[in-house]
């Protein structure tokens, strides 16, 4: 094959590539984007407390009404940002929003929240592992695969611990998770289980959430990301049952429940077998720690 033509079929690569990246970037742009919508409005509407806040309050003395104040300025800062992360890139944004989600997380640890508030870190690790894989697609543009790889990890590693953390609270039968499954074959079956089934289910439940994430962390397919992602999904949607209308901002906050697993299975599907190739004849890693046979 002649040098020119080699150029026309790395930069065809290049193209198709770049086709397949935006469009796993764009489920993550809507994944945080929808993520932050539901902190605004769960925020706004006086449903929502910020325990990254509280605890600092609590850390300074901050009076209630500068803690309020502060509140509101992130509800809204999340509000205008939303729209934004859809259709611009916004790598600062994206940084302080990964920083206030972890940090949100490790407060209500330390503020004892949650039905094990140890867990409350790894509960919720796609709201701030989902917005540091977007951040990390932004920092490299189209020009190379280093940077998709490291994201596309921590798209899995953050789905799996998530996976883990409700598997773990589901297997040790917290009561807001039996709720929800009476709200659920109330509305959808005229009635509630025995509450023995209901736990009993939750075991199961928590069983297959532990095994699917493991399967996902040490032996990564499109079938199992599928089956996270419908899964995920679900269960963020399964608050409308619990709380009605006024559980819409629940739903929107776990979009990266299944929202994460969808994109890194785009990515599966789409991006990994260009990058192996192109690893391959280049011989650099692309960031996941996958061997490249």
């Amino acid at each position: 094959m002649s040098s020119e033509s080699q150029l026309v079929d790395a930069g065809q690569a290049s193209v198709d590539a770049g086709i397949r990246f935006s469009q796993v970037e764009t489920i993550l742009r809507i994944v945080v984007a929808v993520q932050c919508l539901g902190v605004a409005i769960g925020m706004l509407t006086g449903q929502m407390d910020s325990t990254s806040i509280e605890a600092l309050g609590e850390r300074t003395g901050w009076s209630r009404d500068w803690q309020a104040a502060m509140s509101q300025f992130i509800a809204i800062a999340m509000l205008l940002a939303s729209p934004l992360i859809i259709v611009r890139q916004m790598r600062t944004a994206l940084g302080a929003i990964a920083v206030w989600m972890l940090g949100e997380a490790l407060a209500a640890m330390w503020l004892d929240r949650g039905y094990i508030p140890q867990l409350e870190p790894a509960e919720h690790a796609v709201r701030y592992l989902g917005p540091l894989a977007l951040l990390l697609w932004e920092l490299q543009g189209q020009a190379g695969l280093r940077y998709r790889g490291t994201g596309a990890f921590l798209l899995r590693l953050g789905a799996s611990v998530t996976f883990i953390g409700h598997g773990i609270v589901a297997w040790s039968h917290n009561p807001q998770f039996v709720a929800l499954i009476d709200a659920f074959t109330e509305t959808c079956f005229g009635g509630r289980l025995d509450e023995s089934i209901s736990l009993k289910l939750l075991s199961v439940i928590g069983a297959i959430d532990i095994a699917v994430a493991v399967w996902l962390l040490f032996r990564p397919g499109r079938f199992v990301g599928a089956y996270m992602t419908a899964w995920g999904i679900l269960t963020a949607f399964s608050r409308l049952f619990l709380f009605g209308p006024a559980g819409v901002h629940h739903v929107l906050l776990r979009a990266g429940n299944g929202g994460c697993a969808l994109a890194w299975t785009a990515w599966w599907l789409s991006e990994r077998p260009a990058a192996n190739q192109q690893i391959a004849t280049t011989g650099k890693s692309n960031g996941t720690g996958e061997t490249v046979k």
